[in-house]
């Protein structure tokens, strides 16, 4: 198989956030959307011009100067780790989306209830998650099942910020996680995003009423 062309996948996961929001019963126009871990904007660009009004939260300048600006849309250099100082919202929306898997379980977990906390709405997950299982982790009297990953020694424009190992839970602990955190009807979204999406990454929703 061909491997595919960062901006196909990009387009793919747009399409997908876009049927995911439309089969949710909101009505595009004036959604409060958030979006977490922006990177160039694709996901900014593509949910502005539907008329959404979107706050984008990215840690990367050289990401952020490649964002074109939209009178809808919103960016913050900030690191996601400090969303409640940053982007307090509420939000209708909140895509944290290729983010996840990139941070500590404690940082993991408390991103969940951040999202928790300001979103009035639906939030959309899309993140890899451990197949093996080979590990356990716990927090606060919790104990998880998953993987840690090396995030590597040099950082890069698609790695994490701060930690040199993340955590990927297994779907049945980030569901867990999510209702922990305070976040309902936790689903796991079937089938691929774009063609060669590996098997390892899923979408979850899930609703929060702060």
């Amino acid at each position: 198989m061909t491997e595919l062309t960062t901006e196909v996948r990009d387009a793919g996961r747009v399409r997908r956030v876009l049927n995911i929001i439309d089969s949710s019963g909101l009505r595009a126009a004036n959604l409060r959307v958030l979006d977490l871990a922006s990177r160039t904007g694709a996901f900014i660009s593509a949910l502005s011009d539907e008329g959404m009004h979107v706050t984008g939260v990215e840690g990367r300048v050289d990401n952020i100067q490649h964002i074109l600006p939209h009178p809808n849309s919103t960016v913050i250099h900030a690191d996601v780790r400090d969303l409640l100082t940053v982007a307090a919202g509420p939000f209708d929306v909140s895509l944290c989306l290729g983010i996840l898997y990139h941070l500590t379980l404690p940082d993991a977990v408390q991103l969940l209830h951040d999202l928790a906390t300001v979103t009035d709405g639906l939030v959309i997950v899309d993140t890899h998650v451990s197949q093996m299982g080979i590990s356990t982790a716990s927090l606060d009297g919790v104990t998880y099942s998953g993987s840690f990953y090396d995030e590597g020694e040099a950082p890069t424009l698609w790695s994490s910020i701060g930690n040199r190992t993340s955590w990927w839970f297994d779907e049945p602990s980030l569901l867990r996680a999510m209702s922990g955190a305070g976040l309902t009807a936790a689903t796991i979204v079937s089938g691929a995003a774009y063609a060669d999406e590996p098997p390892d990454r899923q979408w979850f929703t899930a609703w929060s009423t702060p």
